[in-house]
């Protein structure tokens, strides 16, 4: 296990991320909930045949359905939480969910249909950016540019006049509309901002195959050259070392 050197101070975190994930597969395997890995954890999956060695989180995708089993057995979960964070949830080692400090966390991303009017699509995605906006704490002012800055003040402080209970209501809501009948698209709308405008083909989690990670296996999208391409590009291409980082909401 983990034969690659540790260049990035990942290995104890990627250590004890493996061990969780180890233990929700197991937890799914018994419910028979179906997931895939995805974004950064697929990557290291295709690329690396486990991690990334830069990253410190991993990354599943389920559909709609899959979650809502999800969100009604992970009582079962023994030692873990669920929690959700801004718009997206998180598991967490049961002890850990409040600290303030980083916290190994596995994220779920859910997967909902995009609508097939276009103009319905991007009236759906920019108003998750903007909640997005307002849902937001502690913005990093710094990683954006002029114009995006005023865009956050402003969605920020127009968030100020709803309670984050209110937020998260229409956030979910909205993230189901064209859920009610069959779709060409799918997209994961509790992703980061820059990628709430990423589709995927409806057939995204039709077919799921194990593949190796680390010591061990887990599921994943058997279009996963589909789903990294649409995400990455050329991902099989390690970025410049600049940019070997890992993304955190």
């Amino acid at each position: 296990m983990f034969a690659k050197e540790d260049l990035y101070n990942t290995r104890a975190t990627q250590e004890e991320l493996l061990a969780m994930m180890k233990d929700i597969h197991a937890f799914f395997e018994r419910e028979k909930i179906t997931y895939s890995l995805t974004s950064g954890s697929l990557l290291g999956a295709v690329r690396e045949n486990g991690f990334i060695p830069w990253d410190d989180d991993m990354d599943i995708m389920v559909d709609r359905k899959n979650f809502e089993r999800i969100l009604s057995a992970f009582d079962g979960c023994k030692g873990y939480t669920l929690k959700r964070d801004l718009w997206i949830y998180r598991i967490r080692r049961e002890g850990n969910e409040n600290t303030e400090e980083y916290q190994p966390t596995v994220d779920i991303f859910v997967i909902d249909n995009v609508p097939e009017n276009k103009l319905q699509w991007k009236w759906k995605v920019l108003r998750l950016k903007t909640l997005q906006g307002m849902m937001k704490k502690k913005p990093d002012y710094k990683k954006y540019s002029f114009i995006h800055k005023i865009l956050v003040a402003a969605t920020r402080f127009l968030g100020l006049f709803f309670t984050d209970n209110f937020k998260w209501k229409r956030y979910d809501k909205i993230s189901k509309i064209g859920n009610k009948k069959p779709t060409k698209y799918v997209a994961m709308y509790d992703d980061l901002y820059k990628y709430l405008s990423v589709r995927y083909d409806a057939d995204l989690m039709a077919s799921l195959m194990k593949h190796p990670f680390e010591d061990t296996e887990f599921y994943i999208t058997e279009k996963y050259d589909h789903s990294l391409t649409v995400l990455y590009g050329d991902y099989m291409t390690p970025p410049p070392e600049n940019e070997r980082i890992s993304a955190h909401l």
